[in-house]
């Protein structure tokens, strides 16, 4: 082969592998974004005042609905690292409905700082969401600010196991607004002992 040729095609490949990595870094989420935060919760409010499919859509009171959020906070907006597990057992997660569970594959754990401490959180996999991970937790503000049985994140997997764990999208299930729902309990395990003053505080109806 030509010389300059082989030349010019090695060039348009680098070309295209840089634009391909170029592509997927631009997809890593490792900087935090007020401004997109704050579109999310307006996604959020707009959804649950507004789709059928919210857990509020059939109360009659739902025009009193008060949303309520910790302020952004950069300092949980957290690298972590996934670790999986070797054997990625199925495991069984007791509801908030009486003598109803859920199955998971319990997939891994993730490993992270916050204030110069390392914490630990198992996440799961839910067999009909398989592009993310199932992140539950429960830590020292529930029951007063939060949900008292803890909230919920979802991790989307990554190919380069270049994870951040953004605590400002934690949020609670549906059953901290409407019974009929039946939610997952969050194991024991993923307690983290401090403070995450982060994500949805405890919605709430505007007091008559």
């Amino acid at each position: 082969m030509n010389y300059k040729i082989y030349h010019i095609l090695f060039i348009i490949l680098l070309f295209v592998a840089c634009n391909a990595k170029q592509k997927e870094s631009s997809l890593d989420n490792s900087k935090f974004s007020k401004s997109n935060l704050e579109k999310t919760r307006k996604e959020i409010k707009s959804f649950f005042l507004y789709s059928d499919q919210s857990p509020i859509a059939k109360l009659e009171n739902k025009d009193k609905f008060l949303f309520d959020f910790y302020s952004a906070n950069s300092n949980l907006f957290v690298k972590a690292k996934l670790i999986e597990f070797p054997k990625k057992d199925t495991v069984t997660i007791l509801t908030s409905k009486e003598n109803k569970s859920r199955k998971y594959l319990k997939y891994g754990y993730f490993e992270f700082r916050i204030n110069d401490k390392t914490y630990k959180l198992t996440s799961y996999l839910i067999p009909e969401h398989q592009e993310s991970l199932f992140l539950p937790f429960l830590d020292e503000t529930n029951g007063n600010g939060t949900y008292e049985a803890g909230r919920y994140l979802d991790i989307e997997f990554r190919k380069d196991n270049n994870y951040y764990i953004d605590f400002n999208l934690a949020y609670s299930p549906y059953c901290a607004y409407n019974k009929k729902y039946s939610c997952p309990l969050v194991p024991k395990e993923n307690f983290l002992k401090t403070k995450i003053e982060a994500g949805e505080k405890l919605h709430s109806f505007a007091k008559e």
